[in-house]
């Protein structure tokens, strides 16, 4: 394939002599906004530029103010604490005050009289479970409730250990 086959046109055109008048034609135009007088809107002294620099830092480094400064740090960093005191102050009271009252209104089991206890027990029903987390496992012995004549019968070991 040939580059110079594939070459495809595009639709913008110059004029044969553009490039060779182009510098003329800008000079010209030069020329001609100098000749009528048109001036840059922007102007600056002439010695701007060169004392601009001292005028900044005399500016900026100007001695600390006269007047004497009020810290006012101080009076909030206390008012923070005591109100934070406050609170807690406040929060343990209540606190305090519901404990008490708490505990003053539900009688506890020390209350009880152990006939009052006798009684109760006596009305309720009791599941073996309730039986089972009232024993201390250091103080139970299987002899203290297994009869003395116990026989286990071997079929009994059985049906236990297999998964029938």
């Amino acid at each position: 394939m040939n580059l110079e086959e594939n070459k495809t046109g595009h639709p913008f055109k110059t004029p044969e002599s553009y490039f060779n008048e182009l510098e003329d034609r800008i000079l010209s135009e030069v020329k001609l906004q100098n000749s009528i007088g048109r001036t840059s809107p922007f102007k600056a002294e002439p010695d701007f530029f060169s004392r601009l620099e001292q005028e900044i830092l005399a500016k900026t480094t100007d001695a600390a103010p006269e007047e004497p400064v009020i810290h006012i740090s101080h009076k909030k960093s206390y008012t923070r604490w005591i109100r934070i005191a406050a609170g807690v102050l406040i929060l343990s009271t209540l606190g305090m005050k519901y404990y008490n009252q708490r505990s003053s209104a539900m009688p506890g089991i020390n209350d009880l009289s152990r006939e009052e206890m006798i009684a109760y027990l006596e009305t309720q029903p009791l599941s073996s479970s309730e039986i089972a987390s009232l024993i201390d496992p250091d103080e139970f012995s299987p002899a203290d409730v297994l009869p003395d004549n116990l026989e286990i019968d071997e079929n009994d070991v059985y049906f236990e250990t297999s998964d029938i």
